[in-house]
C-alpha cells in the first residue's frame, strides 16, 4: 500500500494568511454544452443555464447553483422504480446534466478535471488543493428524493444496497481521478449522515461500508480523505472512524 502522505501537505501555511487550501467541489463544465441545445446566459458572477425542457440551473454569487427542474419534473415515488445498474435511466436530460454537475455519473470525462488542472498550474505549489465527491447515500437521495430514499432503506433494503454498490463505484472512480490529477486530498460530502436524518444503526449499515470503500481507494493512492456531515455526529464518531476517513 502507498505510504501515508505527510501531514505537512495539509498544514502548509502560504504567504497569504486568508486561506491555506482550495476546495474544488464541482467538476469542470462541458465545453460543448452550448452546442447541445442549451442556452447559457451570464451576468457577472451569476448566470442561468436554460434547457429545452424548461429546466433552469441558476448560478448564484452567494450559494450553490439551484436546479428548478423540467416542466412536470418529478422523481420516482418508490426506490423500486430505480434501475440499480442505471439509477438515472428515468431522468430527463436536464436532470442528468444537473447530476453530472454534482459529480454524479458512471464515467469521468476529461473536462471534469479542467478546473483542477488550471488551479494546480497556477498555485498548486502554494496551496493544498482538494477535490470532492458525493457520498453514496447522497447519490441515492439525489435520484429519488430524501423521503422516498429514507423510506426505501426500510422497505426495499436489497434494492438500496444494489444502488449503493453502483454509485460507490462512481464516487470511487471520481475520487481516484482527482488524486491522480494532483489533488492532495478529497472531501467526501455526506450531508445526510447525521443523527438528524439517520440513526446510529442506520449509519453503520448504510454509510460505513460504502464510504469505507471510497476512503480506502483514496488512501491507496497516497492522499488524504475527510468527510463533511451536516451536524449531530456525537453518537457516531467511532463509526465515522471505521469508514477510514482521516
Amino acid at each position: 500500500p502507498a505510504p501515508e502522505p505527510s501531514a505537512a501537505v495539509l498544514l502548509r501555511v502560504p504567504a497569504c494568511d486568508r486561506a491555506d487550501g482550495i476546495l474544488l467541489h464541482k467538476p469542470g463544465r462541458d465545453p460543448d454544452l452550448a452546442q447541445q441545445g442549451v442556452t447559457i446566459a451570464r451576468d457577472g458572477l451569476t448566470g442561468n443555464t436554460v434547457f429545452d425542457d424548461g429546466a433552469v440551473i441558476r448560478c448564484r454569487p452567494d450559494d450553490d447553483p439551484k436546479d428548478t427542474g423540467a416542466r412536470g419534473f418529478a422523481r420516482p415515488e418508490e426506490l423500486g422504480d430505480l434501475d440499480p445498474d442505471n439509477p438515472l435511466a428515468w431522468a430527463p436530460d436536464s436532470y442528468r446534466h444537473w447530476c453530472r454537475h454534482k459529480g454524479t455519473a458512471d464515467d469521468v470525462p476529461p473536462y471534469w478535471l479542467a478546473a483542477i488542472e488550471q488551479v494546480l498550474a497556477k498555485m498548486g505549489d502554494t496551496y493544498s488543493v482538494h477535490g470532492e465527491v458525493r457520498s453514496p447515500l447522497d447519490h441515492l437521495f439525489a435520484f429519488c428524493g430524501m423521503q422516498t430514499g429514507l423510506i426505501g432503506l426500510l422497505t426495499e433494503p436489497d434494492r438500496a444496497r444494489a444502488i449503493l454498490d453502483t454509485v460507490t463505484g462512481w464516487s470511487t472512480a471520481w475520487a481516484v481521478a482527482q488524486v491522480r490529477a494532483g489533488c492532495h486530498a478529497i472531501k467526501l460530502s455526506s450531508p445526510y449522515a447525521g443523527a438528524g436524518f439517520i440513526s446510529r444503526d442506520q449509519y453503520r449499515e448504510w454509510v460505513v461500508p460504502y464510504e469505507r470503500a471510497v476512503a480506502e481507494a483514496v488512501r491507496d493512492e497516497g492522499a488524504f480523505i475527510y468527510t463533511h456531515t451536516c451536524g449531530a455526529i456525537g453518537d457516531r464518531l467511532d463509526l465515522m472512524a471505521e469508514t477510514r476517513v482521516h
